[in-house]
């Protein structure tokens, strides 16, 4: 099992400890849809308090990640764009 990573301080102030949709796509360098989709399959644990945006924890986040992203589909846009082949 791969050791997890421990986030260094300069990526405590890019990425705050509570993330949005936006800085958590940004973090693990996937769309922002992909989060929304993880998140309603309840595959990645995320919260919003009644009536507000959805907010992610960033250590818990970057531990499921690390967990995780092998058994993760891609995107339709990765997929689509994987099957060009360039001339």
């Amino acid at each position: 099992m791969d050791a997890i990573p421990v986030l260094q301080p300069l990526d405590g102030e890019r990425f705050p400890p509570v993330l949005t949709p936006q800085q958590a796509a940004r973090l693990l360098q996937v769309s922002i849809a992909s989060i929304y989709r993880w998140s309603s399959e309840e595959r990645m644990k995320g919260f919003a308090s009644r009536g507000r945006p959805l907010r992610i924890l960033r250590d818990p986040l970057v531990h499921w990640w690390f967990e995780h992203r092998a058994t993760l589909r891609p995107s339709r846009r990765t997929t689509r764009s994987a099957r060009r082949t360039r001339p």
